[in-house]
């Protein structure tokens, strides 16, 4: 098997790995470990019921109650092979990742944290032809993903409601160390509208420090149909990296389990990027980059023309500089933005603060941005601050307040504030969960309303 230990300092930055996997950490160079087996694993059976009692104020200052249960199975059928099931699977009390206020000419990409959707990402790992929160809601669900051979994975997820059906199923097979390839198909159907079905494929190769990368992916929708692919050829040195890239997306390409913002433009992009490290003097780190993107309609209309440049300074002090500019055109508008960042404590993941600020023009508007990001952590207690100030068209604000604070490591209490000019709301959860078998939430709000709800919820999940 492979294996490979990872150590990383961090009051100087360094990063060390034996077996010296070199600056481009290219996995091929892992350790083997020979004439070793596993111990035998049994085959582990989890059924995790809950139940969900609620008590939440209406419009018309009248108490709701309400009660609900759902289940949760698990199952491996060998040890990299996982099976899960889900029916009537609680996501109102899921906290979701919050949309930003920053402009965009499309519809702003936003995480899914939901477990069921989240766990065995990696298998479902299709970019932008899988986007789990086109999925609102479920009756039951199941998933299937790992390993069926030393060099080949399968992943298949499928979810039931009334109104829709979704089915996905993605195979890979590693053909060397160095290569792989891999299919997909994706199927949405709706009670209200025709089928939509993909097929994706692609493949990848890297030889030294040259890769290649190429997909294709063909689209139904009842009598349209449409496809888009890609084609990357890079370079990965120690010091110099670059990319170039081709790419076109049909107009009448439908994908309604992915994120495709637009479609009917095609073109290519080119990048490099120029990075270094130093043990000693002031600075730890250095990373600059330029980055071009132009693309048409099929009519032959600009549609894009996106130029870039980033650059990024650590010092060994732990403090960060980033500027960059932003500008080109999208469509018949045009675009020119200048951007600073500040951080402290850069590496550090629990114990950090940045300070950002955008100028310029963007939709043929002036635009000012501030943003800033606090995380705290010490002594069980965990803080962190997100806030955002847009002048733009009109003036935004979004601040995010996380709190959350561990009795001990089973019990803790959390909690998070979000203040915008839709309103303000907050909630707090009291979780004990993870050690005794049986799991139980309190809740005072609601996690993803827009303003603060009276609402109480009491939720116990139990195992077997």
């Amino acid at each position: 098997m492979g294996i490979n230990l990872d150590r990383f300092q961090q009051r100087t930055g360094e990063r060390s790995w034996w077996c010296n996997l070199g600056v481009q950490e290219f996995r091929e160079n892992d350790g083997h470990w020979i004439d070793v087996l596993p111990p035998q694993q049994k085959r582990d059976l989890k059924f995790l019921p809950y139940l969900i009692s609620s008590i939440s104020e209406t419009e018309t200052d009248e108490r709701e109650y309400t009660a609900r249960a759902g289940a949760d199975l698990r199952y491996e059928v060998t040890p990299q092979l996982r099976l899960l099931g889900t029916a009537n699977p609680d996501f109102d009390n899921i906290e979701q990742a919050v949309e930003g206020i920053d402009f965009s000419y499309s519809e702003r990409y936003v995480g899914d944290r939901r477990p069921f959707f989240a766990e065995g990402g990696n298998v479902y790992n299709l970019g932008t032809l899988f986007h789990s929160r086109r999925i609102m809601d479920i009756d039951g669900g199941f998933k299937l993903f790992g390993k069926l051979g030393k060099n080949t994975s399968v992943g298949t997820l499928g979810t039931y409601h009334h109104n829709n059906q979704n089915f996905i199923l993605r195979a890979s097979q590693s053909l060397t160390a160095t290569s792989n390839m891999s299919t997909a198909f994706l199927s949405h159907h709706h009670r209200d509208s025709e089928a939509n079905n993909v097929v994706h494929l692609s493949g990848d190769v890297r030889h030294g420090k040259f890769s290649a990368t190429s997909t294709l992916t063909q689209s139904w929708a009842g009598k349209s149909d449409g496809r888009i692919g890609d084609v990357n050829l890079s370079y990965d040195g120690p010091l110099f990296q670059s990319l170039f890239a081709m790419f076109f997306l049909d107009p009448h390409f439908v994908n309604n389990l992915g994120y495709h913002p637009f479609t009917g433009n095609r073109g290519g992009g080119l990048q490099g990027i120029i990075k270094n490290e130093w043990r000693q003097g002031f600075i730890r780190s250095l990373f600059v980059g330029a980055n071009v993107i132009a693309s048409n309609t099929y009519e032959g209309e600009v549609f894009r023309r996106d130029f870039s440049i980033f650059s990024d300074f650590l010092t060994h002090s732990d403090y960060g500089l980033s500027v960059g500019w932003y500008g080109g055109r999208f469509q018949e508008f045009t675009d020119s933005i200048f951007n600073i960042s500040l951080k402290a404590r850069a590496s550090d993941q629990f114990n950090n603060v940045n300070v950002g600020y955008n100028w310029g023009e963007q939709a043929d508007q002036p635009i000012h941005r501030i943003n800033g990001n606090l995380n705290l952590h010490a002594y069980g207690f965990t803080a962190g601050l997100s806030s955002s100030i847009q002048w733009h068209f009109e003036r935004r604000y979004q601040q995010i307040l996380t709190l959350a604070y561990d009795f001990s490591p089973a019990l803790s209490l959390g909690s998070r504030l979000i203040w915008q000019l839709e309103g303000i709301n907050i909630y707090f959860a009291l979780r004990r969960s993870g050690y005794a078998g049986t799991d139980f939430f309190i809740i005072l709000g609601d996690p993803n309303a827009s303003e603060f709800k009276r609402r109480f919820v009491a939720k116990v999940v139990r195992s077997f």
